[in-house]
């Protein structure tokens, strides 16, 4: 059982058979897409709660709202395709709402059919601004490719860590207010993360995705600039060199571009082998593991991730391919692109500047000095976090995509410049 208090809360469910009670407050519930069977009871209380009713699934379940009051709650379908019906079936103090004849929420009270459809509020799939949408709901649904340490993992207590998850949760915090505002929903690979977001389950997809991987239409998605620029190489179980992979089966992900570039790397060198595709991570990694193949290609990142798991497993020194990491975003949303790229590009571009977390305070309170303390600060540090700029002012990259004032420094505050972030989650890497 989920029990709120009395104050304005947010739930998020993500999973299924979940019971919740909202206390007093005016109240926000998220049933995320494919959660079903979940009790919501939003109690008696007279304040005005909100439902936000992600995109279903093929198979999703019924989920129940108890004590809905058409006069003050609402329900706010999120990413219906715009051709979607909404109808409601009403029986004596019940009503079903139905997507396209499938029921999906059965509503507890007493109401009717004019009532329930005033208390719609749908939000189409890319009819809406989604920097919008995401700031008004409040909360940011990322794709995640789970189980790669040092990118995305899931603790026993349910908490996430990781390089991707630090990111995902910086962009939350300046599109949602919070970084607590941010709804992780696990995915496979990278092109069942892809299909999700194009289909509307997620509003971004951090999930070691490259920008070469092939063009945005081919993937269904739009990718923001790269926050990071890795390298491709081989993760080997018993070998030292890529000459010893003459012969051998090489592994990587369907759909990346690890197959394209090894080979090409192989055939350069005069290294005939093989290349076998595998669908998810679990199961690349555990061929390693089995040696079932001899290597795994693919960026240094994911390798680094691959190798906590597999005993004796080390990178070789030779890489090929540059690949920059971007998000995954979806398509025709350019004002949401632009906030990611401002918000991701901090790291990298705070680290050609020489800066670290540490440097925000102290430049912060040299430059309320003023004169020449501030003119002392270089100019491109300066007009880099916003060190000028007047209270109404976004600055620097924010001025188009309308982030807030001084979000540079609050961005570099939380992740580091690239060198500090990359070492927080891959300290062994040499």
């Amino acid at each position: 059982m989920i029990r709120t208090h009395a104050a304005d809360d947010t739930v998020v469910l993500s999973s299924s058979k979940d019971r919740v009670l909202l206390g007093a407050g005016s109240d926000r519930a998220h049933i995320l897409s494919g959660s079903s069977q979940n009790s919501i009871d939003l109690g008696a209380d007279a304040d005005a709660d909100l439902i936000y009713f992600y995109r279903p699934k093929a198979d999703q379940g019924t989920s129940s709202l108890i004590n809905f009051d058409v006069n003050k709650d609402i329900i706010s379908p999120i990413n219906l395709d715009v051709i979607s019906s909404i109808s409601f079936a009403i029986s004596g103090g019940k009503a079903t709402l139905l997507v396209d004849s499938k029921p999906l929420l059965e509503l507890i009270g007493d109401f009717s059919k004019d009532r329930l459809e005033a208390a719609i509020r749908r939000s189409d799939l890319g009819t809406s601004d989604a920097l919008t949408s995401i700031a008004e709901r409040g909360l940011l649904v990322a794709d995640l490719v789970p189980g790669l340490f040092g990118t995305a993992v899931q603790r026993s207590d349910g908490l996430w860590y990781g390089y991707s998850v630090d990111l995902a949760r910086t962009i939350s915090e300046h599109l949602t207010g919070s970084a607590d505002r941010l709804a992780i929903r696990p995915t496979e690979s990278l092109l069942s993360g892809f299909r999700e977001i194009s289909d509307g389950y997620a509003d971004v997809g951090l999930l070691g995705s490259s920008s070469i991987l092939s063009s945005d239409i081919s993937v269904g998605v739009h990718l923001s600039e790269p926050y990071l620029v890795d390298m491709q190489t081989f993760l080997v179980n018993g070998l030292s060199s890529a000459t010893e992979l003459a012969g051998q089966t090489i592994g990587v992900m369907a759909g990346s571009s690890a197959k394209a570039n090894a080979l090409a790397y192989l055939n350069s060198n005069g290294i005939n082998a093989s290349i076998l595709e595998f669908p998810s991570s679990t199961e690349l990694a555990a061929a390693l593991r089995t040696h079932a193949i001899a290597a795994i290609a693919s960026e240094r990142t994911r390798l680094l991730s691959y190798q906590a798991s597999i005993p004796g497993s080390q990178l070789l020194e030779e890489s090929f391919a540059p690949q920059p990491f971007v998000v995954a975003l979806q398509n025709h949303q350019g004002r949401l692109r632009e906030a990611v790229n401002a918000i991701t590009q901090v790291p990298a571009i705070a680290a050609g500047l020489g800066l670290i977390d540490s440097d925000v305070s102290n430049l912060v309170a040299q430059s309320k000095r003023g004169g020449t303390d501030l003119n002392a600060i270089q100019p491109q540090v300066r007009e880099f976090l916003d060190l000028e700029s007047s209270p109404d002012s976004s600055g620097f990259m924010g001025k188009v995509v309308g982030l807030s004032a001084g979000f540079t420094k609050r961005v570099l505050a939380r992740l580091g410049n690239a060198s500090q972030l990359w070492k927080r989650h891959f300290p062994n890497d040499k």
